[in-house]
């Protein structure tokens, strides 16, 4: 039987999740980044990350097969409750529901930080389908936005979709740093979506 693992990057799988972006850059228009980073730069992208936000990745066998991550919405004040998630999942292992359990692990993280509001940027195509993956578990799309990337010679549209993780009270707790969450309660959201893909 595989050994499957949700767990948080680590400095040294950027190497491997590298690998998993890069096909994303050369190949599609799924990200809007035309040249795979360097491995120092792309370190340094989840070092930051991790600084505020979870970068999660799932691995079979100690291979990383995918990640997902959270990220600033806005440097202001105000945004703090917000913030943009996005995932990737290798060549090969989309439709194991691999990506949808990893999803998931990270936005219940996100609800133990106080996070209220996800957001999520898809490229629209015929052949992609964020749209379906996003609406499956809840998000709605909230903004539609023509011909505004562009890429390998065709010109996309994006959409933006949300997705409502808290209660928007009055007073609202401030976020808690990823460093800072309970590593019992995180374990549980880990061993919780490990479970169900192996179901």
């Amino acid at each position: 039987m595989n050994k499957i693992k949700i767990r948080f990057a680590e400095e040294n799988d950027s190497n491997e999740i590298l690998d998993i972006y890069t096909p994303y850059i050369l190949n599609t228009p799924i990200t809007f980044e035309y040249d795979r980073p360097d491995e120092e730069e792309f370190k340094n992208r989840i070092v930051k990350t991790k600084k505020l936000y979870p970068y999660l990745v799932y691995t079979i066998d100690n291979k990383i097969i995918g990640y997902a991550y959270a990220s600033q919405y806005k440097n202001r004040k105000a945004y703090d409750y917000t913030a943009e998630i996005s995932i990737y999942i290798k060549e090969g292992y989309k439709g194991k529901h691999i990506g949808q359990n990893l999803y998931m692990s990270l936005i219940e993280i996100l609800k133990l930080q106080n996070l209220q509001l996800l957001y999520a940027c898809i490229t629209i195509h015929p052949t992609l389908k964020s749209s379906d993956f996003h609406k499956k578990l809840g998000f709605k799309e909230i903004g539609y936005f023509e011909k505004s990337g562009y890429k390998d010679g065709q010109w996309y549209d994006t959409a933006w979709y949300s997705l409502e993780i808290g209660d928007f009270k009055p007073n609202p707790k401030e976020l808690i740093p990823i460093n800072k969450i309970n590593k019992k309660k995180l374990n549980k959201i880990f061993r919780k979506y490990e479970e169900a893909i192996n179901k």
